[in-house]
């Protein structure tokens, strides 16, 4: 006999069932998902494995909540590139961008309270909400977001002062410490010409290596094959 009790489980079941398969699991993440996650600095600390960093004096605000924050780890360091949820200014920006160091070898914590008006007085241009966070040996790359088109890369040293700030995104660090990336494309153009840029970050100079000044043998090639596709096309349709 089917009685108001038993449909009453089973429809909180079948809810349950589709609650569970409808909201990702934080759990089911894998890994850098899980940290990219993170509400709050505690959170992010535990997921990273840098639980040390909890119990370290100097540690930042632990419990406050995050929003538009990415972090990044080496073996012994955890960087935090992060944004305040309480700081945000309504219809104005994300409010300070803050930057958190955790040295495990040497059990300290560095901090920057806001980089952005550290890049604002050297007439450098910082993005928006930060979505990754490089760290090496002798820097730390937050990669910030301008628009779909565009970002940019701020490059701070260990004691997470500002070194550059390079209008582009994807950038890589080579093992002499050369940075490579992808500049910026303009938004909404009819076309969109990728470049590949290099910073030096010892003498603070930068190059664009493709297209360059030149275009590359490869480069023409591609362009003549193109015109004369389009030319093809051309006759074609005039034929109809």
């Amino acid at each position: 006999m089917i009685t108001f009790a038993k449909v009453d489980r089973v429809v909180k079941s079948l809810v349950l069932v589709t609650l569970l398969i409808g909201v990702p699991s934080v759990l089911a993440q894998p890994p850098d998902g899980r940290l990219a996650m993170s509400v709050n600095l505690r959170e992010a600390l535990e997921r990273s494995g840098f639980d040390d960093g909890i119990r370290t004096d100097g540690r930042p605000d632990l419990e406050r909540k995050l929003t538009s924050s990415a972090f990044g780890t080496s073996p012994d360091t955890f960087v935090a590139g992060y944004f305040f949820e309480d700081e945000l200014e309504a219809g104005q920006g994300l409010g300070p961008l803050r930057v958190s160091l955790f040295d495990r070898s040497r059990r300290k914590w560095v901090h920057k309270g806001n980089v952005v008006a550290e890049l604002e007085r050297l007439r450098m241009r910082a993005g928006g909400s930060v979505v990754d966070v490089t760290v090496h040996p002798r820097m730390v790359l937050l990669d910030t977001h301008a628009n779909p088109s565009a970002g940019f890369i701020i490059v701070l040293d260990r004691s997470l002062n500002v070194i550059t700030s390079l209008g582009g995104y994807g950038a890589q660090v080579t093992n002499e410490g050369a940075i490579w990336y992808f500049g910026n494309m303009v938004h909404f153009a009819d076309t969109h010409q990728q470049t590949l840029k290099i910073f030096d970050v010892n003498r603070r100079s930068q190059h664009e290596i493709f297209p360059g000044p030149n275009l590359s043998p490869v480069a023409e090639a591609y362009r003549r094959q193109i015109k004369a596709l389009r030319r093809l096309r051309w006759i074609g349709s005039r034929d109809r």
